[in-house]
């Protein structure tokens, strides 16, 4: 009689968590099927004890994936027309192959890729200019990912990584796609148990970078497995050989524009054939970068390192109307568009 009743009461449950509460929801859209050996149960309601509607197999695709608090460590969502649940850890999320990455160059020293499939994207640089938070779309709870510069760190990323303590989880390593070294792990949130941190450390000779992400908990596999990719792909542009930033007249300044500010340029290693460019902006490449067509405006035969050039530029729109040619050390002819960051308004060189 006592297993009788245990198990109606079990059906009952497990009918009743069919119809989640919606107080909070996330939504994930298409998920895919992943680190199980053939296949996962599809089930009637988020238990094991509930009836098992179908068998998933490996790598296949889910639809309409939602968790919301009813759902505990499961997932509702659709397989083949049939509504149900699947335990959370058997799903990651899924990007339309047919959805290029994009290419994301910080505005502090790095970029990275990543998939808009995946991440909608909202950044904004702190005050001090150290760190960039990212904000990925979330119905519910927050997710965030900070990385942060070493200076901004004060420390280098394995010490920050050490510094806030693994408290017992698996530290992982591996290697970003341009050899440097990745390590990171998750734990606990202590004011909160509803999400979660993953703790990054990327070095790469000289450069390096560390990251905070703040994800839910019960997503947080799928999340950190969706940052990793992202953090793998971090890589440090090669450094301009020339700093700009506001300055006033000096000896050798050279007026581009009678109605703009000056702006001075400093060389940290020696260039030759420096060349100062009208900028007439052409279109886009395949790749989203801009083209500009170029009409030397004034030459110097060298610029050696601490060597100051002040010129007199504006910013008409939101394009640069000015850049700069120059060839390098290494003999390597390079040329940057002078405009202004979006964020902050200080002055920006972007190759093109």
């Amino acid at each position: 009689m006592k297993r009788l009743l245990l198990l109606a009461l079990v059906l009952v449950l497990c009918s009743a968590c069919t119809f989640p509460a919606h107080a909070e929801r996330t939504y994930y859209g298409t998920m895919m099927v992943d680190h199980c050996k053939e296949w996962v149960s599809l089930r009637d309601g988020p238990g094991t004890g509930c009836r098992r509607l179908a068998k998933v197999p490996l790598f296949a695709l889910v639809t309409d994936a939602e968790w919301t608090p009813i759902c505990g460590d499961f997932i509702h969502c659709s397989y083949n027309g049939t509504e149900g649940y699947i335990l959370s850890k058997y799903l990651v999320p899924w990007a339309d192959p047919e959805i290029e990455d994009r290419e994301y160059a910080s505005p502090l020293g790095f970029a990275f890729r990543y998939n808009p499939a995946l991440l909608d994207l909202e950044t904004d640089v702190s005050e001090d200019g150290q760190s960039l938070m990212l904000s990925a779309e979330s119905e519910e709870l927050p997710v965030y990912l900070e990385l942060i510069t070493t200076e901004g760190a004060g420390a280098s990323p394995s010490a920050f990584l050490e510094k806030n303590g693994a408290d017992g989880s698996t530290v992982h390593s591996g290697t970003t796609e341009n050899g440097g070294t990745l390590k990171w792990f998750r734990k606990a949130y202590e004011q909160n148990p509803e999400i979660c941190s993953i703790i990054y450390a990327v070095e790469d000779g000289a450069h390096g970078l560390s990251a905070i992400a703040t994800v839910p908990a019960a997503d947080s596999e799928a999340w950190e497995e969706v940052f990793t990719l992202l953090m793998q792909t971090v890589h440090f542009p090669v450094r301009i050989p020339l700093k700009a930033a506001w300055g006033k007249a000096s000896g050798q300044t050279f007026i581009m524009d009678k109605g703009g500010k000056n702006i001075t340029l400093t060389a940290t290693e020696a260039l030759s054939q420096v060349t100062l460019l009208s900028l007439d902006f052409a279109g886009v490449t395949s790749e989203g970068n801009p083209l500009f067509d170029t009409q030397t405006v004034h030459e110097l035969d060298r610029l050696l390192p601490g060597e100051h050039l002040t010129i007199r530029l504006a910013f008409p729109g939101d394009i640069p109307s000015f850049g700069i040619r120059f060839t390098d050390a290494s003999g390597t002819v390079r040329q940057f568009s002078i405009g202004l960051s979006g964020y902050d308004g200080s002055l920006v060189l972007e190759e093109f």
